[in-house]
């Protein structure tokens, strides 16, 4: 997939709609189309990135910031953070060809199948945190 066809590119263009919450320079947040629990947000880089493989050392910046506001966009959602999952798809079992972030909440509500996908204990499925150690040494 090219970034013609990227819906993430779609939606930052404005050429495709979606749920915008929070949007700046750098990333955009909206709110996913096929949520897994009440609060499930996408962070979503406006450059290009196809995934977290593509990640070099200079952007630990951009990783730090869509950890950081994607975390404030769910206290301002009133998520219950304390029953969070958060993380990127690890390729080849992501969705989108464009890196972005899940933050869902409460993590404990979703389905069995889910809590498979999105969970920090299987290799698919990485935190902001294990991404930042990868990309720091």
């Amino acid at each position: 997939m090219n970034e013609d066809n990227c819906i993430f590119c779609k939606i930052i263009s404005k050429s495709e709609t979606a749920s915008i919450l929070h949007e700046d320079e750098e990333i955009i947040i909206i709110k996913d189309k096929f949520p897994v629990a009440e609060h499930h947000i996408l962070v979503i880089p406006k450059n290009h990135i196809p995934n977290a493989r593509h990640l070099t050392q200079n952007h630990v910046n951009l990783i730090e910031k869509m950890n950081e506001t994607g975390l404030n966009k769910m206290k301002e959602l009133n998520a219950d953070v304390q029953d969070l999952a958060s993380g990127f798809n690890w390729p080849p079992l992501n969705t989108v060809n464009h890196l972005h972030q899940h933050f869902i909440s409460p993590a404990s509500s979703m389905s069995l199948f889910r809590k498979l996908i999105f969970t920090h204990k299987n290799f698919y499925f990485v935190n902001a945190s294990y991404l930042l150690r990868r990309l720091k040494k």
